[in-house]
Protein backbone atom coordinates (compact mmCIF):
# COMPACT_ATOMS: atom_id res chain seq x y z
CA UNK A 1 0.00 0.00 0.00
CA UNK A 2 1.36 3.27 -1.29
CA UNK A 3 1.22 6.38 1.74
CA UNK A 4 0.51 9.42 0.24
CA UNK A 5 2.50 12.85 1.66
CA UNK A 6 -1.05 13.99 2.31
CA UNK A 7 -1.65 11.47 5.01
CA UNK A 8 1.43 11.19 7.34
CA UNK A 9 0.49 12.23 10.41
CA UNK A 10 2.57 14.87 12.48
CA UNK A 11 2.89 14.35 16.25
CA UNK A 12 4.25 17.15 18.24
CA UNK A 13 7.88 16.09 19.72
CA UNK A 14 6.56 18.01 22.93
CA UNK A 15 3.06 17.50 25.19
CA UNK A 16 1.58 20.34 26.32
CA UNK A 17 0.26 19.93 30.12
CA UNK A 18 -3.63 21.20 30.07
CA UNK A 19 -5.19 20.87 33.42
CA UNK A 20 -8.25 19.18 33.94
CA UNK A 21 -11.59 20.56 34.02
CA UNK A 22 -13.16 20.18 37.46
CA UNK A 23 -16.71 20.61 38.22
CA UNK A 24 -16.23 20.12 42.36
CA UNK A 25 -17.10 24.11 43.20
CA UNK A 26 -15.90 23.70 47.26
CA UNK A 27 -14.95 21.24 49.43
CA UNK A 28 -16.98 19.85 51.92
CA UNK A 29 -14.87 19.78 56.11
CA UNK A 30 -14.27 16.21 56.85
CA UNK A 31 -16.88 14.67 59.58
CA UNK A 32 -15.70 13.74 62.79
CA UNK A 33 -16.00 9.98 63.09
CA UNK A 34 -19.03 8.67 65.45
CA UNK A 35 -16.54 6.72 67.61
CA UNK A 36 -14.44 9.91 68.33
CA UNK A 37 -15.24 12.50 70.62
CA UNK A 38 -13.90 15.20 72.80
CA UNK A 39 -12.40 13.53 75.65
CA UNK A 40 -12.15 10.12 74.16
CA UNK A 41 -9.06 8.50 74.59
CA UNK A 42 -7.43 7.42 70.90
CA UNK A 43 -4.23 4.82 69.90
CA UNK A 44 -1.81 6.07 67.62
CA UNK A 45 -1.19 4.11 64.57
CA UNK A 46 1.71 5.63 62.78
CA UNK A 47 3.98 8.58 62.88
CA UNK A 48 6.49 9.27 65.65
CA UNK A 49 4.53 8.29 68.39
CA UNK A 50 3.17 5.40 67.51
CA UNK A 51 1.19 3.07 70.02
CA UNK A 52 0.89 6.02 72.46
CA UNK A 53 -2.30 6.74 74.15
CA UNK A 54 -3.74 10.27 73.76
CA UNK A 55 -6.94 12.55 74.55
CA UNK A 56 -8.65 13.79 71.97
CA UNK A 57 -9.27 17.54 72.39
CA UNK A 58 -11.65 18.46 69.20
CA UNK A 59 -11.64 18.70 65.10
CA UNK A 60 -9.23 21.48 63.88
CA UNK A 61 -10.65 23.49 61.09
CA UNK A 62 -8.61 21.51 58.37
CA UNK A 63 -10.14 18.34 59.53
CA UNK A 64 -7.25 16.91 61.91
CA UNK A 65 -7.74 15.92 64.88
CA UNK A 66 -5.86 18.18 67.85
CA UNK A 67 -4.28 15.25 70.51
CA UNK A 68 -2.24 15.79 73.55
CA UNK A 69 -0.73 12.72 75.96
CA UNK A 70 -0.70 14.76 77.84
CA UNK A 71 2.96 15.74 78.00
CA UNK A 72 2.97 15.45 81.22
CA UNK A 73 2.43 11.53 82.18
CA UNK A 74 3.53 10.16 78.44
CA UNK A 75 5.47 12.95 76.48
CA UNK A 76 2.93 13.24 73.13
CA UNK A 77 2.52 17.28 73.11
CA UNK A 78 -0.27 18.94 71.51
CA UNK A 79 -0.71 17.10 68.05
CA UNK A 80 -2.49 17.18 64.76
CA UNK A 81 -3.37 13.51 63.54
CA UNK A 82 -5.90 12.14 60.81
CA UNK A 83 -8.48 10.30 61.90
CA UNK A 84 -7.50 7.27 59.80
CA UNK A 85 -4.20 7.33 61.78
CA UNK A 86 -5.94 6.71 65.51
CA UNK A 87 -7.59 4.19 66.43
CA UNK A 88 -10.37 5.05 68.82
CA UNK A 89 -11.02 3.60 72.30
CA UNK A 90 -14.41 3.40 74.65
CA UNK A 91 -12.63 5.38 76.96
CA UNK A 92 -13.66 8.89 77.67
CA UNK A 93 -12.36 11.67 80.11
CA UNK A 94 -14.92 13.98 80.91
CA UNK A 95 -13.30 17.16 79.15
CA UNK A 96 -16.51 19.58 79.54
CA UNK A 97 -15.04 22.91 78.93
CA UNK A 98 -11.62 22.37 77.33
CA UNK A 99 -11.05 25.49 75.33
CA UNK A 100 -9.14 24.62 72.05
CA UNK A 101 -10.27 28.19 70.68
CA UNK A 102 -6.43 29.32 71.35
CA UNK A 103 -4.89 26.77 69.33
CA UNK A 104 -3.51 28.51 66.19
CA UNK A 105 -2.83 25.60 62.96
CA UNK A 106 0.27 27.99 62.01
CA UNK A 107 2.28 26.41 65.11
CA UNK A 108 2.50 22.51 63.55
CA UNK A 109 3.76 23.75 59.76
CA UNK A 110 7.18 23.23 59.94
CA UNK A 111 9.09 26.71 58.54
CA UNK A 112 10.32 26.53 54.82
CA UNK A 113 14.37 26.19 54.60
CA UNK A 114 16.36 27.64 51.72
CA UNK A 115 19.09 25.49 50.41
CA UNK A 116 22.80 25.64 51.22
CA UNK A 117 25.01 27.28 48.99
CA UNK A 118 27.80 26.48 51.04
CA UNK A 119 28.84 24.21 53.41
CA UNK A 120 29.32 26.59 56.47
CA UNK A 121 25.63 27.11 55.67
CA UNK A 122 24.85 23.75 56.03
CA UNK A 123 26.79 22.99 59.28
CA UNK A 124 24.53 26.23 60.27
CA UNK A 125 21.28 25.21 59.61
CA UNK A 126 21.92 21.71 61.06
CA UNK A 127 23.10 23.34 64.31
CA UNK A 128 19.88 25.66 64.60
CA UNK A 129 17.18 23.66 66.13
CA UNK A 130 13.51 25.11 65.52
CA UNK A 131 12.22 26.72 68.83
CA UNK A 132 8.73 26.62 69.63
CA UNK A 133 6.45 29.63 69.74
CA UNK A 134 6.26 30.58 73.43
CA UNK A 135 1.91 30.39 72.55
CA UNK A 136 2.54 27.22 72.21
CA UNK A 137 4.05 26.33 75.36
CA UNK A 138 2.11 28.34 77.11
CA UNK A 139 -1.51 26.56 75.54
CA UNK A 140 0.63 23.20 76.26
CA UNK A 141 1.08 23.56 80.13
CA UNK A 142 -2.87 25.24 80.20
CA UNK A 143 -4.25 22.04 78.88
CA UNK A 144 -2.32 19.79 80.59
CA UNK A 145 -3.16 21.55 83.87
CA UNK A 146 -7.08 21.05 82.76
CA UNK A 147 -6.59 17.69 81.98
CA UNK A 148 -4.60 16.24 84.74
CA UNK A 149 -6.93 16.74 87.44
CA UNK A 150 -9.43 14.98 85.09
CA UNK A 151 -6.92 11.87 84.96
CA UNK A 152 -5.94 11.71 88.67
CA UNK A 153 -9.92 11.32 89.38
CA UNK A 154 -10.09 7.69 87.38
CA UNK A 155 -8.42 5.17 89.02
CA UNK A 156 -5.08 3.60 86.97
CA UNK A 157 -6.27 6.28 84.14
CA UNK A 158 -2.29 7.78 84.46
CA UNK A 159 -1.36 4.25 84.47
CA UNK A 160 -3.29 3.51 80.82
CA UNK A 161 -2.40 6.87 79.35
CA UNK A 162 1.67 6.09 80.13
CA UNK A 163 1.72 2.62 78.76
CA UNK A 164 1.97 1.77 74.91
CA UNK A 165 0.07 -0.44 72.59
CA UNK A 166 1.44 -3.25 71.19
CA UNK A 167 0.46 -6.45 70.07
CA UNK A 168 1.93 -9.37 70.92
CA UNK A 169 2.38 -13.33 69.25
CA UNK A 170 -1.46 -14.46 68.85
CA UNK A 171 -3.27 -11.18 69.41
CA UNK A 172 -5.32 -10.41 65.82
CA UNK A 173 -6.45 -6.36 65.74
CA UNK A 174 -9.72 -7.08 63.58
CA UNK A 175 -10.79 -9.47 66.66
CA UNK A 176 -9.99 -6.67 69.51
CA UNK A 177 -12.62 -4.94 70.94
CA UNK A 178 -11.45 -1.31 71.66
Amino acid sequence: MKVSAKTVAMYPTERKNTPLKSNRTKHNPTKLRSSIKVGSILILLSGRFAGNRVVCLGQLDSGLLLVTGPYKINGVPLHRVMQSRVQPTSTVLPLEGVDVSAVSEEWFKKPRAKAASTEEEFMEDAENKRVLAPEFLSSQKALDAFIMPKVAAIPNMKKYLKSKFALTKGQRFHEMRF
